[in-house]
């Protein structure tokens, strides 16, 4: 079965809402850049979460928060990953290219998203709330860009790994719109709702600010636009390569 995993597209009515998606996330960075660099709103929500008489966040470590809605959830999400993998591999053998290409593309963007955001987060300076000495912990705040502060702590926090369990699925969004138009909406809130779900209870636990929810979805749909839009990229820098291969034989010298 031959086939594209990212075929390029010709926009229809379905899609023209993504013709320029790809301001849609930088956008949603600088948004959280804004909240972190000019207000308190992170610090604000959290101490809303926290219990400054046992010095802690009360839900952090709950049964139910803890393993039913972090754990439990993020198991189910890479179960629902891999039932993708097997219907994908069962379209495949079927050379069922209509289920097929939607798939690998939503397969293969959403690994790319977890990577990159688990990469990121791994790579952070920034520590969690409950690890601030203001939350309890030993460790100092800083803004977005801030300076590095003498204790920053263990860092590792920025973006949330839990919202980006949720925003991982930005991609079937992308796929509606290419192969189900008529999925694209439903699709779009069901993720929205199911990062919003996964980044409240990380807030609630004292495990990550607004800000980094905020960055989660911004990383994860960034991803899936690229994606998206890549085969348009690379038909437009082949034109350009070919315009400037004219362009530079017409004018050698004969």
């Amino acid at each position: 079965m031959r086939t594209a995993f990212f075929p390029r597209h010709t926009p229809d009515a379905g899609q023209q809402w993504l013709a320029y998606d790809w301001l849609l996330w930088p956008a949603l960075w600088l948004l959280a850049l804004a909240i972190s660099r000019l207000t308190d709103i992170d610090m604000t929500l959290a101490s809303g979460f926290y219990d400054p008489v046992a010095r802690q966040f009360p839900l952090s470590h709950d049964p139910f928060w803890a393993k039913v809605l972090h754990d439990d959830v993020k198991h189910l999400n890479a179960g629902l990953w891999v039932l993708l993998l097997a219907a994908t591999l069962r379209a495949w053998r079927r050379q069922d290219l209509a289920r097929y290409e939607p798939m690998v593309f939503v397969l293969l963007t959403s690994a790319a998203v977890v990577l990159l955001n688990g990469v990121l987060k791994n790579h952070s300076a920034h520590s969690c709330p409950w690890s601030l000495s203001v939350f309890g912990g030993n460790a100092d705040y800083f803004r977005l860009l801030g300076s590095l502060p003498t204790n920053p702590g263990p860092g590792h926090c920025l973006p949330s790994g839990h919202a980006g369990v949720a925003f991982m699925w930005w991609p079937a969004v992308y796929a509606c719109a290419r192969w189900r138009p008529q999925w694209r909406w439903p699709a779009a809130l069901l993720v929205t709702g199911f990062g919003v779900f996964c980044g409240y209870v990380q807030m609630v636990r004292g495990a990550h600010f607004l800000t980094h929810i905020l960055i989660a979805a911004a990383v994860c749909g960034g991803i899936s636009s690229l994606a998206y839009h890549l085969p348009d990229l690379a038909a437009f820098l082949r034109k350009v390569g070919g315009l400037r291969t004219r362009v530079g034989s017409q004018g050698a010298p004969t």
